[in-house]
């Protein structure tokens, strides 16, 4: 995270690919802040946020957070 460039869109990875749905990438940030269109792609997801600010929030208080019961793993895109 530390050699990151911070940005508005988060890179989620680590979730299940088959149960997860957009509204639980919504769920699990949306406490830190306005999240435009999230997609999942395959093994991944992206999420936007209104804001650099609330991206940053996002990551760090979300570090090692879970997702129907799996670990995720957010970078900076």
């Amino acid at each position: 995270m530390a050699n990151q460039r911070p940005t508005i869109t988060l890179f989620v990875i680590n979730f299940d690919l088959h149960q997860t749905r957009v509204c639980d990438i919504e769920r699990h940030f949306e406490p830190y802040g306005k999240i435009h269109n999230v997609w999942i792609r395959g093994n991944f997801a992206l999420s936007p946020f209104e804001t650099q600010e609330e991206a940053t929030k996002a990551l760090e208080c979300t570090h090692m957070g879970k997702i129907l019961d799996r670990v995720v793993e957010g970078r900076y895109v």
